[in-house]
């Protein structure tokens, strides 16, 4: 089942794709290239709901760019993890020139620049950096983890140096027998808790007392891949492996996942809660699918659904409300399955992300370069929504 949208395509493969955080008004994505051979690009996408148009605005990136990292709130800073020829993968944050709109908002399809503010590079205790994570909880947001194969550092940006400075190093070891590395990590959007995925297991770690795990998942997957924790409910962790299976683990009781998804066939290379309503859930992988789900019955809006139902029985307007609901939803509330599938893409899906800017646009990329964005479908937003 496809889904309204756009297709864009890029010259160069690409692996990953981040919504601009900083910008609330206009639904736009960073993506970034990876091409060992030609010089790269980090690429400012705009969509317009309107006109199911994609507008672009790209910036010369000179080396392959293996994650992006958005400022929280800054629309014009953002950081890339990029791989220069025989050297470890480092970081960098960057200040991006104000690209030029038209009079609806739109890019202009054109060319501009960045310059480098702050560099962090890797060290005797993180010998290479895999990916950034901006600290949520902190207003400043001057502060990052990154994530490398065996360790975690925190870093303080003070835009006034030209390099930040490891504050606190945490080795991290996998718990099983083999040495497979820290394939992701998520940031709990309202504490000091980092989500890891290490081999087959999945790790919390405090980072107020990071020397013994918070919590274990011995055996989560065969290999975990991905992993997010629910905005609304922090309690509440995704996680995607190489066997195809998305599990979903309530953290204060981790005997078993809460609710498990087997609807790809191949590795799930990432997982996505909707920032808004997290009854809505992306994840995209190896099987070239994008799958929108419906996860209400371990969502905040469960409990929420059963308020408002006993609300509408004693409420004057509930025939009104009722009648809205008939007409625009066929009579049907919101349950738990997939909702769609997105057929854009003929190859690898290595992100998909949910708009900064509405809840019911997402994107994806695949390693082809192909570039896909999509809309929650009408009637599934109307079942929510009325």
């Amino acid at each position: 089942m496809d889904t309204e949208g756009s297709v864009y395509g890029l010259d160069h493969q690409a692996r990953c794709l981040k919504a601009q955080l900083g910008e609330g008004e206009r639904s736009r994505f960073f993506v970034g290239t990876q091409d060992f051979k030609h010089p790269n690009e980090l690429h400012l996408i705009d969509y317009d709901e309107d006109e199911s148009l994609i507008t672009t605005h790209k910036i010369p990136h000179e080396f392959e760019i293996r994650s992006i990292a958005p400022h929280p709130a800054q629309s014009e800073s953002v950081i890339t993890v990029f791989k220069e020829p025989l050297k470890a993968p480092k970081a960098t944050l960057w200040r991006l020139a104000s690209p030029e709109s038209d009079a609806t908002g739109k890019l202009r399809n054109d060319t501009g620049n960045m310059e480098a503010v702050v560099h962090i590079e890797p060290s005797d205790h993180l010998a290479a950096i895999d990916d950034i994570l901006w600290d949520p909880s902190s207003s400043k947001y001057n502060r990052v983890l990154a994530r490398g194969k065996h360790a975690l550092a925190l870093f303080a940006l003070d835009e006034a140096k030209a390099s930040a400075i490891a504050t606190t190093v945490i080795p991290v070891k996998s718990i099983d027998s083999t040495s497979r590395g820290v394939a992701c990590a998520s940031w709990n959007p309202h504490a000091d808790l980092i989500a890891t995925g290490v081999g087959a297991a999945v790790l919390g770690i405090d980072l107020r007392t990071p020397t013994r795990p918070a919590y274990e998942i011995p055996a989560a997957h065969t290999s975990v891949r991905c992993i997010d924790y629910n905005p609304i409910k922090p309690q509440t962790i995704a996680t995607g492996g190489t066997d195809g299976f998305i599990r979903f683990w309530d953290t204060r009781s981790l005997v078993q996942p809460i609710k498990e998804v087997s609807d790809h066939t191949h590795w799930v290379w990432t997982v996505s809660f909707n920032r808004i309503y997290d009854q809505l859930f992306l994840s995209a992988g190896s099987d070239c699918r994008v799958n929108l789900q419906s996860i209400i019955s371990i969502s905040s809006a469960a409990a929420l659904s059963d308020i408002t139902s006993s609300s509408d029985n004693e409420d004057a307007y509930s025939a009104d409300r009722t009648s809205s609901r008939d007409e625009f939803s066929g009579n049907s509330k919101p349950t738990d399955g997939l909702v769609c599938t997105s057929d854009h893409h003929e190859d690898s899906v290595y992100a998909a992300e949910w708009s900064a800017a509405d809840p019911w646009i997402y994107a994806s990329v695949s390693y082809d370069g192909r570039v896909a964005v999509n809309l929650v479908p009408r009637d599934h937003k109307y079942k929510i929504i009325l």
